[in-house]
């Protein structure tokens, strides 16, 4: 019983759109001007006030054909023109309003820490977002670490993110912890 009744909405569904567009194609074309073959197709014009009768205005198929002037535009696209070289102004003391110090400071006298490489690779992580466990290999052996295990005596897990874990090299206070990213293979 549904399929009957779904197949007959869809019947008259169907019969009603050939008839739309029968309609279209079958009606006498009111464009149509009186010579026969050249159409008139009206157009309204947009108004401010929607309440006013917007006038109408007919396209002149004839003009269509005209060549139209050509066109030099400002700027080409395609055609790649490499920029200026800028302009470097010399900055002195009296350009600049202000006084220059009369000396740079002195490079600080204590030696530059260089941290040593890390002989670990940062495998990637396990477990659930409270407990990420880090895993790393020196090439020899795999270790586990949590946030905060020290490996080896030397190297303490800072964070462990998604992709990257920082490690902090213990015995160097001053510097930063270094990103270890995931290995690629």
């Amino acid at each position: 019983m549904q399929r009957q009744i779904l197949r007959r909405s869809l019947l008259v569904l169907l019969g009603v759109l050939l008839m739309t567009v029968a309609w279209g194609y079958l009606r006498p074309n009111p464009g149509k001007d009186r010579q026969g073959d050249d159409f008139a197709l009206t157009v309204r014009r947009n108004t401010v006030a929607p309440s006013r009768t917007a006038p109408l205005t007919t396209l002149q198929v004839g003009r269509l054909d005209q060549v139209r002037p050509a066109v030099v535009a400002g700027r080409d696209l395609w055609r790649f023109v490499d920029p200026p070289p800028r302009r470097t102004v010399a900055v002195t003391a009296e350009t600049a309003g202000t006084s220059l110090p009369a000396r740079l400071p002195e490079p600080s006298s204590q030696p530059v820490v260089v941290a040593p490489e890390l002989p670990l690779e940062y495998l990637g992580n396990f477990g659930p977002p409270g407990m990420r466990v880090a895993v790393f290999s020196d090439g020899k052996r795999v270790r586990n670490a949590l946030e905060g295990d020290v490996i080896d005596g030397r190297f303490r897990v800072a964070r462990i993110g998604y992709e990257s874990v920082e490690i902090e090299l213990l015995g160097y206070p001053g510097l930063p912890a270094k990103r270890l990213s995931v290995r690629r293979r």
